[in-house]
């Protein structure tokens, strides 16, 4: 099974390989974040404000699971009960689908979509792309 994540095609097995997992051992799932990536933000409004879908990001989810990949919210709203039954509530409604809602990672994790993350290349600790914040927060030179 092969699905296009950015620009690569990778399968299951080739990502859990990379990883050290085994396919069997721990299922591979996809990480999407839901404020700003999965829908609209403009700032927190409370648990049960959730923005409109980003439809790009719709269609990308339901392309996932279309083709058998666990997708899972990864979000920081789960960090608080209150914070998981409208998270629930908007992805039945904007998705179709049950779909886990989290903020853990465990060894399964395969990828994570995120309107905030930076990645970084592995053991090294640099930056793949510039780091952009809006409050500054010091230069780290090689």
């Amino acid at each position: 099974m092969k699905v296009n994540l950015f620009e690569s095609t990778i399968g299951r097995e080739e990502i859990a390989a990379a990883e050290g997992v085994g396919v069997k051992k721990m299922h591979p799932w996809i990480g999407v974040d839901l404020d700003g990536t999965l829908a609209h933000y403009n700032g927190w409004k409370g648990y049960h404000h959730i923005g409109k879908p980003v439809p790009l990001m719709v269609r990308r989810v339901k392309e996932w699971l279309r083709t058998g990949w666990e997708v899972r919210i990864l979000t920081a709203r789960a960090c608080e009960p209150e914070g998981i039954l409208p998270v629930h509530a908007w992805v039945k409604r904007h998705l179709g689908v049950f779909l886990t809602v989290t903020a853990n990672k465990d060894l399964g994790l395969v990828a994570i979509l995120d309107d905030r993350a930076i990645q970084v290349r592995r053991n090294t600790g640099r930056l793949v792309g510039r780091m952009k914040m809006s409050k500054p927060c010091g230069t780290v030179k090689p």
